[in-house]
């Protein structure tokens, strides 16, 4: 049976429901935290229309929202594209637009560089949802307002697109990922480290597959 990132992160939120899974500046997410926080985005991303397969940018600093807003992609049946706030407008618009989101993830910090983005792009424009209190078409508010149960979406064939410093956001020179269960150097490297695993508040075969 094939097991897909947001699926893992169910059998971890059931194992270890009350572990720490992830540690931010200004907020803990336990592993229950975090299941329940990744179906509030992906409930939030389908009732703003989201549809299969389709793309999600998601141009916030790291934070546990932030990964939530990834892993929600998922489970909502799309395909999230990570964006570096840190980047210049410019390049950070030919990676939205190459991306063609249907929808825009957002933080307080990075909504002012989203704007300038937006300006930069010809229509029709994504929408806009913010993971924290920043202006949006749904807030941080309406995100913890959704259930918190999964919605059962079905996944997509494409998991994540992926823009490096060195490629060219428009051309065939960026890296595009699907969703698959975890290959042999995976569980090797899960073997290996199962001696820590019951201290590592996010187990092996999970950063494998996050950072494929």
């Amino acid at each position: 049976m094939t097991r897909h990132l947001q699926d893992l992160l169910a059998t971890s939120a059931d194992r270890h429901a009350d572990r720490p899974a992830l540690v931010g500046v200004d907020e803990t997410l336990t592993y229950a935290e975090l299941d329940a926080a990744v179906n509030r985005v992906a409930h939030v991303l389908l009732a703003h229309g989201l549809t299969p397969g389709a793309r999600v940018c998601v141009l916030a600093e790291k934070a546990p929202w932030t990964v939530a807003a990834l892993i929600g992609t998922l489970r909502a049946g799309g395909a999230y594209v990570p964006v570096d706030p840190a980047g210049p407008a410019s390049r950070v618009a030919r990676i939205v637009g190459a991306a063609e989101p249907e929808v825009v993830l957002v933080d307080a910090g990075s909504r002012a560089l989203l704007d300038e983005v937006l300006a930069e792009l010809p229509g029709p424009l994504p929408v806009v949802g913010a993971i924290d209190d920043a202006p949006a078409a749904f807030t941080r508010a309406d995100l913890l307002a959704a259930p918190a149960d999964a919605p059962g979406a079905a996944p997509a064939d494409l998991a994540h697109l992926l823009f490096t410093s060195g490629q060219v956001p428009g051309s065939s020179d960026h890296a595009v990922l699907g969703l698959r269960p975890p290959d042999e150097k995976c569980e090797s490297r899960h073997a290996q480290g199962r001696e820590h695993a019951r201290h590592d508040p996010l187990p092996p075969q999970h950063l494998c597959l996050m950072l494929r």
